[in-house]
Formats: structure tokens, sequence, C-alpha cells
């Protein structure tokens, strides 16, 4: 990992709506950011969005995480095959027959 740059907003004003979240996300990265994951709860309250951006052999990443009033914005340049190995630590044991597993390579 390197590259790391944090910001942490304690006072984000006003419920901000997914889509208008990502769009304003997306806007600012410009392009060759994509969005790998977009999570949302049900009230909307909570929301994180991680994009990816191909640095060479390294991965750029740009997280944002708002919960409530606050939010934090990552941006992180990876390798890759370093961050696999990892995650591998953390992954559970597949069992045969369990589709409710997923394989997020």
């Amino acid at each position: 990992m390197s590259d790391l740059h944090v910001a942490e907003f304690d006072s984000f004003s006003g419920p901000v709506d997914g889509e208008e979240l990502n769009r304003m996300v997306e806007e600012k990265l410009g392009s060759g950011w994509e969005r790998m994951i977009r999570e949302t709860s049900r009230k909307g309250n909570e929301q994180t969005l991680i994009f990816v951006h191909p640095e060479g052999e390294r991965m750029g990443l740009f997280i944002v995480d708002l919960d409530g009033h606050e939010m934090d914005v990552i941006q992180v340049s990876v390798d890759p095959e370093h961050l696999n190995e990892n995650i591998g630590h953390y992954r559970q044991p597949r069992h045969e027959g369990d589709d409710s597993a997923s394989d997020s390579n």
C-alpha cells in the first residue's frame, strides 16, 4: 500500500440520495475510474462506494463511506497480488453444494 490519503467529515449536512452521491463521486473522479462496489442501507443513511483505477502494476482505490452525518474518504494505491494474498486469509472455506458463498476474484 502506498499514497494513502484520508479525509474525515464529521458534520456532513443533509441526507444524500445514493444516486446523487454516486454521480457526484463519478464526476469528481473523472474517466478511468470504475465503480466496483455500491452498498446502501435500507434507510439510505449509510452508503459505501468503492472505485478502482489501474495504475500500471498497481491499482488505485477510492472509498467513500457515509454514515449519517459522518463521511470518510480514502484514496490509496495497492499491489493487487499482495492484496489478493491478504484477502485470501479471511475467506471462508466453501462447502460443497453451498451456493450462498460468493467468490470475489
